[in-house]
């Protein structure tokens, strides 16, 4: 969702809902989303997880952090900088904390779907950052940048599990989610090495799964 993408929206919502009907409901929905999440969510309901049980990550993930982008959007186009600073406390709390970063390291189960919890979610709350980095200092950023690289390194460590262990069950969501996961991770990141890991020519690997 970069800024022509915004633009071009907001152009459409300045029009009638007889002429983007779609675009008016999507937005309507958001904006609904983005009011209970600033009203109602906070971090005493839904803390940050820091533990390795991915049945415990995932409802706290999903009830909190992921929902920032609800706001986010709102504030990238209205300019409500009280919805940005909801999502900036939510990604920041995790940040500080590392929420996230030893998910699956309890068992080798575990390990085969750490990265791909991790990753379901991360494009969602990756984007509510790009969203309200406008309104966060150098220092914030680079603590929000740092904790998504040790998120796609987490990944990683489920990427090589399962190529070292699972490789016979062939192509799985699994493979194409851990992808998504460090190039997010890489990206945000700045990091060349991950990036390198990710186009090394295994045949799960980014590099050959897109082709």
């Amino acid at each position: 969702l970069n800024q022509e993408l915004i633009d071009t929206a907001k152009k459409r919502l300045s029009q009638s809902p007889e002429k983007y009907p779609l675009t008016h409901k999507a937005y309507r929905d958001i904006k609904a989303r983005a009011k209970d999440f600033y009203e109602n969510v906070s971090l005493s309901d839904v803390p940050v997880y820091t533990g390795t049980n991915r049945d415990e990550y995932r409802p706290l993930v999903h009830n909190g952090l992921a929902k920032t982008l609800y706001p986010a959007i709102v504030c990238a186009f209205e300019d409500k900088e009280e919805y940005c600073q909801k999502a900036i406390d939510f990604i920041l709390a995790w940040a500080e904390k590392k929420g996230g970063t030893r998910l699956g390291e309890d068992n080798e189960a575990s390990l085969t779907s750490g990265g791909l919890d991790i990753s379901r979610f991360f494009f969602r709350y990756a984007q509510a950052f790009h969203l309200v980095s406008p309104y966060m200092s150098e220092t914030e950023k680079n603590k929000v940048r740092q904790w998504f690289l040790e998120l796609g390194y987490q990944i990683k460590k489920s990427h090589k599990y399962w190529i070292e262990n699972l490789d016979r069950e062939g192509a799985n969501s699994h493979l194409s989610w851990h992808n998504e996961g460090m190039i997010i991770a890489a990206l945000y990141g700045e990091d060349k090495s991950l990036l390198a890991y990710l186009m090394n020519g295994n045949r799960w690997s980014y590099k050959n799964l897109v082709r």
